[in-house]
């Protein structure tokens, strides 16, 4: 009786000891692998306690920062993110604490050698089971090669302007002169000429018309800074006929029949909308079967548009 109980004692014990030891080797195991993440993250991640003390940090932050794991688990987040940009550091912590997760705020990082490096922090509370901030957890992303595109964008912006400015000024002499000597022949031969040398002169003045304006809105288009907010309202009736115009050449080589529906006024920018309308008539002319090209515009309303 003794032997059985006791071994019957042994087995009910075997069992949920063993069960337990399962779970716990599955914690320990998810552990791992989250420290795995933590430690081996490919940006910068700082663990605070309540107060703002380091308390933990990735391999990245040593790498970036250039504290060694000692030297930072002895210093506060300002040694780390000191010149946030909507907000202090204290009023931070303190829009997480109480449950607000701040992403993608603008700060400059402060490594050991002094360098300030242009971040994006994203901070958010770490909580205990009642779901009562502990910590706080901060990821902080060099944008340094960024920062340093947006510059080199914006150099390369102006020389687009001073050069765009150049044009103008270059090409803008000349094609006043065809125009003057256009309307100067129309006046001097008004009614000796015949209609197709007339309809010449007419394509001449017309041509540097168009040309002048399209230098006009090349300017305005190398200026435009705020994108969609700087779109006008648009007549994609005109904006065709402009586009059509342009092709005129190629449409009347090809015997290409061009034609549209009423076409709606939307908000654009002019130049873009022309050149869109004439990079696709162009390309239904060139790129089609060995027969006369038509081309028809249409247009359709959605709920967001047309």
């Amino acid at each position: 009786m003794g032997e059985s109980a006791e071994s019957g004692s042994c087995e009910a014990a075997g069992g949920p000891v063993s069960s337990d030891a399962s779970r716990l080797k599955a914690v320990e195991a998810r552990l791992r692998r989250m420290n795995h993440v933590f430690m081996d993250g490919a940006d910068p991640i700082v663990i605070t306690d309540l107060d703002g003390r380091v308390v933990d940090l990735n391999h990245e932050t040593v790498r970036v920062f250039g504290w060694t794991r000692e030297e930072a688990l002895q210093r506060t987040i300002e040694h780390f993110a000191v010149g946030l940009q909507g907000a202090p550091t204290d009023r931070m912590l303190y829009r997480i604490q109480h449950g607000e997760t701040v992403r993608n705020l603008e700060a400059l990082a402060k490594a050991k050698s002094g360098q300030l490096i242009p971040s994006l922090v994203t901070a958010f509370a770490l909580t205990d089971e009642d779901d009562q901030a502990v910590g706080f957890a901060l990821i902080i992303k060099d944008i340094t090669s960024l920062k340093q595109a947006t510059l080199q964008l914006e150099q390369k912006n102006r020389e687009l302007r001073q050069v765009a400015n150049a044009l103008s000024h270059d090409l803008g002499a000349p094609l006043n002169s065809l125009r003057g000597y256009a309307e100067l022949l129309q006046q001097r031969y008004r009614g000796q000429l015949d209609e197709e040398s007339n309809e010449g002169l007419d394509f001449i003045v017309q041509g540097v018309d168009r040309m002048t304006r399209m230098i006009g809105d090349l300017l305005d288009f190398t200026r435009l800074e705020c994108g969609p907010s700087c779109f006008r309202e648009v007549d994609c009736g005109k904006v065709l006929a402009q586009a059509v115009a342009n092709l005129h050449a190629l449409i009347k080589d090809s015997g290409a029949e061009v034609t549209n529906d009423l076409l709606p006024t939307v908000q654009g920018h002019e130049m873009q909308l022309v050149q869109l309308f004439q990079n696709l008539i162009g390309n239904a002319i060139k790129f089609r079967r060995d027969e006369v090209p038509r081309v028809h515009v249409s247009c359709e309303e959605t709920h967001d548009g047309w």
